[in-house]
Protein backbone atom coordinates (compact mmCIF):
# COMPACT_ATOMS: atom_id res chain seq x y z
CA UNK A 1 0.00 0.00 0.00
CA UNK A 2 2.35 2.53 -1.61
CA UNK A 3 1.70 5.89 0.60
CA UNK A 4 1.72 9.14 -1.92
CA UNK A 5 3.80 12.54 -0.35
CA UNK A 6 0.65 13.83 0.82
CA UNK A 7 -0.78 10.64 2.40
CA UNK A 8 2.44 9.67 4.33
CA UNK A 9 2.35 13.75 6.08
CA UNK A 10 -1.27 12.53 6.83
CA UNK A 11 -0.62 9.78 8.68
CA UNK A 12 2.47 11.82 10.73
CA UNK A 13 0.05 14.16 11.44
CA UNK A 14 -2.59 12.03 12.73
CA UNK A 15 0.18 10.00 15.00
CA UNK A 16 1.04 13.43 16.55
CA UNK A 17 -2.87 14.60 16.61
CA UNK A 18 -2.22 17.07 14.74
CA UNK A 19 -4.62 17.07 11.53
CA UNK A 20 -5.41 20.87 11.47
CA UNK A 21 -2.40 21.93 11.12
CA UNK A 22 -2.01 23.96 14.17
CA UNK A 23 1.23 22.49 16.22
CA UNK A 24 3.51 21.70 13.02
CA UNK A 25 4.15 23.89 9.84
CA UNK A 26 4.36 21.27 6.49
CA UNK A 27 7.53 22.78 5.39
CA UNK A 28 9.03 21.19 9.29
CA UNK A 29 7.25 18.55 9.05
CA UNK A 30 8.60 17.89 5.62
CA UNK A 31 12.48 18.39 6.66
CA UNK A 32 11.74 15.75 9.68
CA UNK A 33 10.39 13.49 7.62
CA UNK A 34 13.27 13.31 5.07
CA UNK A 35 15.72 12.96 7.52
CA UNK A 36 14.11 9.93 9.29
CA UNK A 37 13.22 7.97 6.22
CA UNK A 38 16.82 8.76 4.63
CA UNK A 39 18.53 7.68 7.89
CA UNK A 40 16.08 4.31 8.18
CA UNK A 41 16.87 3.38 4.23
CA UNK A 42 20.85 3.92 5.59
CA UNK A 43 19.84 1.40 8.11
CA UNK A 44 18.05 -0.75 5.82
CA UNK A 45 20.73 -0.96 3.21
CA UNK A 46 22.82 -2.24 5.43
CA UNK A 47 21.44 -5.06 7.00
CA UNK A 48 19.81 -6.02 3.24
CA UNK A 49 22.31 -4.01 0.82
CA UNK A 50 20.67 -5.22 -2.31
CA UNK A 51 17.59 -3.81 -1.37
CA UNK A 52 17.42 -0.92 -3.74
CA UNK A 53 20.81 -1.82 -5.91
CA UNK A 54 21.14 -0.84 -9.58
CA UNK A 55 23.25 -1.04 -12.33
CA UNK A 56 24.43 1.77 -14.28
CA UNK A 57 27.24 1.83 -17.32
CA UNK A 58 29.00 4.78 -17.18
CA UNK A 59 31.00 5.93 -20.37
CA UNK A 60 34.00 7.45 -21.22
CA UNK A 61 32.39 10.83 -21.46
CA UNK A 62 31.20 10.68 -17.97
CA UNK A 63 35.11 9.70 -16.77
CA UNK A 64 37.18 13.36 -16.21
CA UNK A 65 40.54 13.03 -16.54
CA UNK A 66 42.77 11.77 -15.27
CA UNK A 67 40.04 9.12 -14.08
CA UNK A 68 37.52 10.13 -11.39
CA UNK A 69 34.28 9.71 -11.10
CA UNK A 70 32.03 12.60 -10.33
CA UNK A 71 29.54 10.35 -8.38
CA UNK A 72 26.93 13.07 -7.87
CA UNK A 73 27.26 14.23 -11.21
CA UNK A 74 27.08 11.10 -13.46
CA UNK A 75 24.68 8.76 -11.40
CA UNK A 76 21.16 8.50 -12.12
CA UNK A 77 20.54 7.19 -8.41
CA UNK A 78 21.03 8.71 -5.15
CA UNK A 79 24.85 6.56 -4.19
CA UNK A 80 25.29 4.68 -0.81
CA UNK A 81 27.29 2.10 -1.43
CA UNK A 82 29.61 0.70 -4.17
CA UNK A 83 28.48 -3.14 -4.94
CA UNK A 84 30.84 -4.02 -7.44
CA UNK A 85 32.86 -2.00 -10.39
CA UNK A 86 34.64 -3.67 -13.05
CA UNK A 87 36.47 -2.06 -16.10
CA UNK A 88 37.55 -3.49 -19.24
CA UNK A 89 36.07 -7.00 -17.69
CA UNK A 90 38.67 -6.26 -14.60
CA UNK A 91 37.40 -6.01 -10.79
CA UNK A 92 38.16 -3.49 -8.66
CA UNK A 93 38.95 -3.43 -4.83
CA UNK A 94 38.45 -0.70 -2.86
CA UNK A 95 41.86 0.85 -0.81
CA UNK A 96 42.13 3.07 1.57
CA UNK A 97 42.75 6.93 -0.28
CA UNK A 98 45.98 7.19 1.96
CA UNK A 99 47.52 4.47 -0.01
CA UNK A 100 47.68 6.37 -3.29
CA UNK A 101 50.39 9.38 -3.73
CA UNK A 102 49.23 11.40 -7.20
CA UNK A 103 51.44 13.56 -9.15
CA UNK A 104 49.34 16.59 -9.67
CA UNK A 105 51.82 18.11 -12.13
CA UNK A 106 51.65 15.07 -14.28
CA UNK A 107 48.52 13.78 -13.37
CA UNK A 108 50.56 9.83 -12.89
CA UNK A 109 50.21 7.63 -10.10
CA UNK A 110 53.52 8.07 -7.69
CA UNK A 111 52.09 5.48 -5.12
CA UNK A 112 49.50 2.88 -5.46
CA UNK A 113 48.52 -0.33 -6.62
CA UNK A 114 46.48 -0.95 -9.86
CA UNK A 115 42.84 -2.13 -10.35
CA UNK A 116 41.68 -0.35 -7.21
CA UNK A 117 39.13 2.52 -6.15
CA UNK A 118 39.02 5.09 -3.43
CA UNK A 119 36.76 8.25 -2.85
CA UNK A 120 38.06 11.88 -2.35
CA UNK A 121 34.81 13.45 -1.74
CA UNK A 122 32.20 12.45 -3.92
CA UNK A 123 34.76 11.47 -6.55
CA UNK A 124 35.52 7.81 -7.14
CA UNK A 125 39.17 7.33 -8.60
CA UNK A 126 39.98 4.99 -9.68
CA UNK A 127 43.93 3.07 -10.45
CA UNK A 128 45.80 2.94 -12.92
CA UNK A 129 44.70 6.53 -14.05
CA UNK A 130 44.67 8.63 -17.56
CA UNK A 131 42.40 5.56 -19.14
CA UNK A 132 39.41 7.20 -20.08
CA UNK A 133 38.50 5.48 -22.70
CA UNK A 134 37.34 2.59 -21.15
CA UNK A 135 33.27 1.99 -20.02
CA UNK A 136 32.76 1.55 -16.05
CA UNK A 137 30.12 -0.98 -15.01
CA UNK A 138 29.16 -0.45 -11.30
CA UNK A 139 26.42 -1.76 -9.54
CA UNK A 140 25.75 0.43 -6.28
CA UNK A 141 22.99 0.95 -3.36
CA UNK A 142 21.31 3.73 -3.46
CA UNK A 143 19.03 6.18 -1.77
CA UNK A 144 15.49 7.06 -2.84
CA UNK A 145 14.55 10.41 -4.44
CA UNK A 146 15.12 12.99 -1.03
CA UNK A 147 11.14 13.03 0.22
CA UNK A 148 11.35 16.79 0.30
CA UNK A 149 11.94 16.73 -3.59
CA UNK A 150 8.85 15.11 -4.08
CA UNK A 151 6.01 16.45 -5.08
CA UNK A 152 3.00 15.22 -3.27
CA UNK A 153 1.44 13.21 -5.64
CA UNK A 154 4.63 11.33 -5.93
CA UNK A 155 5.03 7.55 -4.61
CA UNK A 156 7.43 7.41 -1.14
CA UNK A 157 10.02 4.59 -1.70
CA UNK A 158 8.92 2.82 1.22
CA UNK A 159 9.19 -1.35 2.14
CA UNK A 160 5.16 -1.88 1.60
CA UNK A 161 3.11 -2.34 4.61
CA UNK A 162 5.76 -0.92 7.88
CA UNK A 163 5.43 2.76 6.92
CA UNK A 164 4.44 3.01 10.46
CA UNK A 165 8.09 2.55 11.39
CA UNK A 166 8.70 5.91 9.68
CA UNK A 167 6.01 7.13 10.25
CA UNK A 168 6.09 6.75 14.02
CA UNK A 169 9.60 7.72 14.25
CA UNK A 170 8.97 10.86 13.03
CA UNK A 171 6.04 12.01 15.12
CA UNK A 172 8.37 10.84 17.97
CA UNK A 173 10.82 13.37 16.89
CA UNK A 174 8.10 16.28 16.49
CA UNK A 175 6.74 15.57 19.63
CA UNK A 176 9.13 13.90 22.14
CA UNK A 177 6.51 11.31 23.21
CA UNK A 178 7.03 8.07 24.79
CA UNK A 179 4.18 6.34 23.65
CA UNK A 180 5.25 7.49 20.24
CA UNK A 181 8.58 5.91 20.93
CA UNK A 182 7.11 3.04 21.97
CA UNK A 183 5.18 2.78 18.84
CA UNK A 184 8.29 3.84 16.56
CA UNK A 185 10.31 0.99 18.00
CA UNK A 186 7.99 -1.93 17.78
CA UNK A 187 7.40 -0.58 14.25
CA UNK A 188 10.81 -0.41 13.56
CA UNK A 189 11.52 -4.39 14.94
CA UNK A 190 8.43 -5.63 12.55
CA UNK A 191 10.30 -3.93 9.56
CA UNK A 192 13.63 -5.48 10.39
CA UNK A 193 12.60 -8.94 11.12
CA UNK A 194 10.70 -8.54 7.55
CA UNK A 195 14.41 -7.39 5.94
CA UNK A 196 16.10 -10.03 7.69
CA UNK A 197 14.11 -12.43 6.27
CA UNK A 198 14.98 -11.44 2.76
CA UNK A 199 18.66 -11.14 3.19
CA UNK A 200 19.74 -13.92 6.10
CA UNK A 201 23.52 -12.95 5.36
CA UNK A 202 26.17 -15.11 4.16
CA UNK A 203 25.33 -19.09 3.58
CA UNK A 204 26.92 -21.47 6.13
CA UNK A 205 27.24 -24.78 5.03
CA UNK A 206 26.91 -27.25 7.82
CA UNK A 207 28.23 -30.92 7.10
CA UNK A 208 27.14 -34.16 8.53
CA UNK A 209 29.71 -36.86 9.70
CA UNK A 210 33.28 -36.51 10.83
CA UNK A 211 36.07 -34.20 10.52
CA UNK A 212 38.21 -37.08 9.50
CA UNK A 213 35.86 -37.78 6.79
CA UNK A 214 36.96 -33.87 5.12
CA UNK A 215 40.42 -34.18 5.53
CA UNK A 216 41.76 -34.49 9.59
CA UNK A 217 44.05 -36.64 10.35
CA UNK A 218 43.28 -36.89 13.65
Amino acid sequence: MSLIKSEWRSQVRLAIRDPGQHAVRDSHLDVVTGMVIDEMWSEILEMSPYFLSARQEITSTDISDPGYIDMSAVLTSRFHRVQKLLRDNTEYSYEDPKEFVIDQTADTLLVGRYYRYWFIGDELWMSPLNDTSSTVDLRYSYLPPLYTGLLDTATVVWPDGFESAAVFETAYRLMGEDELKRSADASWRRLKSYIKRRYPGPMVIHAHGHSRDFGDTG
